[in-house]
């Protein structure tokens, strides 16, 4: 167990244009011993597209240790109301991984029900 103190900003801005919102975020943090690390992301969400919105981000796979190699993943998606009381979301990601191994990909279809 060590000591690890992070700082972070994280914020969004809701436009009300063609991009309804953009969201970001950056981390640091300082371990007790052992070089700092740095964590970011990134995202958009559209105003109504058809029935629903789309949504794009991009970020850090995990907090990288000053000095080595930087991951991303990315992800896409589409929200919708299918009616008062249910919503769905699918999308796919994908996320970066060291040379030699391949990257790890998926699709994700969700439900949500609110009464």
């Amino acid at each position: 167990n060590e000591d690890v103190t992070t700082w972070g900003f994280n914020g969004y801005y809701n436009f009300g244009g063609p991009i309804e919102s953009l969201s970001v975020g950056y981390e640091a943090g300082n371990p007790a011993t052992g070089n700092d690390t740095t964590n970011w992301f990134a995202g958009i969400t559209s105003s109504e597209v058809g029935p629903g919105s789309f949504s794009l981000g991009v970020g850090t796979k995990a907090h990288i240790v000053d000095g080595q190699e930087e991951y991303l993943q990315y992800e896409a998606s589409y929200s919708w109301d299918v009616n008062d009381a249910t919503s769905m979301t699918v999308g796919g990601y994908t996320i970066e991984r060291a040379a030699g191994t391949d990257d790890v990909s998926g699709i994700a279809l969700m439900t949500t029900f609110s009464f």
